[in-house]
């Protein structure tokens, strides 16, 4: 042994990325919409139109759409189907 840590290595994955280097793949849109209903219906009962919703993402031409209603007596609307 000379004594000298040059020599000494330290095992890594090949596949692996350093952490500065890492970035996220990015959030599909339809994502967005999904965090966005959840938000708004984690308190009061909604009905997302996922069609109209698609549509919207897909056009992407900036101007607000709405895509969802509020249900004011959920249980009676769920009985109604």
């Amino acid at each position: 042994d000379t004594g000298d840590d040059a020599d000494v290595g330290v095992p890594a994955e090949a596949d692996t990325v350093p952490e500065d280097e890492f970035e996220p793949a990015a959030k599909s849109p339809l994502t967005y919409v999904t965090e966005q209903f959840i938000a708004a219906t984690g308190e009061r009962p909604g009905e997302l139109d996922w069609l109209l919703a698609e549509e919207v993402v897909q056009r992407a031409d900036g101007m607000p759409v709405v895509v969802g209603t509020g249900i004011k007596n959920a249980a009676t609307s769920a009985a109604s189907e």
